[in-house]
């Protein structure tokens, strides 16, 4: 049955390699052996440049750049193909500078959704992609501490401003003493205006975080 129901969503989301549009794969042979899929740029961003609660921003790459990271995602995150979420593993895994980069990283929490919209989709991306960090960087995920207490509309949807009010008051902390004077990454899977990255860190530090950064896969 599984073995049906995975033809038939490649039937209807086909995959193809996101650098050289070679079928059947998201990241070919030939392009895994390359620069930027072993040493991909990133984006990092310290808070204090634009005034946001977050020490560091950090991202995998962009969200529209040469390696079409667009369609990995949302494959990912909406078509529901377990292809794509393998390969967001196996890029993580070869990026060189991620254990570097967030060495300092004392506790992993993911951006939590509401549970109406999880029951909706089933799972919860960032979740996801904060196992697969868990195991890379070899740090504990918290996935209780952080809760989204109120249903809002889906952020893609939004404008910046729009975006911005949304979050306001979405999120709240328990087990404070989990939290006291840790060091957190948030994870989710995109940055764009950050409103819901930024509600989170604020939360997070008003309970007693010593700093919050956060990683995404991508960011635009």
């Amino acid at each position: 049955m599984k073995k049906l129901t995975d033809f038939l969503l490649d039937c209807v989301f086909p995959y193809f390699c996101l650098q050289c549009g070679a079928s059947d794969v998201y990241f070919c042979f030939l392009c895994r052996q390359a620069d930027w899929f072993k040493n991909p740029t990133g984006i990092f961003v310290h808070g204090n440049e634009i005034d946001s609660s977050l020490t560091r921003i950090i991202s995998l790459t962009k969200y529209n750049s040469e390696v079409d990271a667009a369609r990995l995602i949302e494959d990912f995150k909406y078509g529901f193909i377990n292809q794509a979420s393998t390969e967001i593993n196996v890029w993580l895994k070869n990026t060189a500078w991620l254990n570097k980069e967030i060495a300092d990283c004392d506790l992993i929490i993911p951006v939590p959704l509401h549970r109406r919209r999880f029951a909706e989709r089933g799972f919860n991306q960032a979740e996801i992609i904060a196992g697969f960090m868990s195991t890379i960087i070899h740090r504990p995920i918290d996935f209780l501490s952080l809760i989204r207490a109120k249903s809002t509309k889906q952020q893609a949807k939004l404008g910046r401003e729009k975006r911005l009010k949304n979050v306001i008051d979405a999120f709240v902390c328990k087990n404070k003493e989990k939290i006291v004077g840790q060091n957190i990454l948030l994870v989710d899977d995109v940055y764009t205006t950050g409103a819901t990255l930024e509600e989170c860190a604020k939360v997070l530090l008003a309970t007693g975080a010593k700093n919050v950064s956060s990683f995404t896969l991508a960011h635009g």
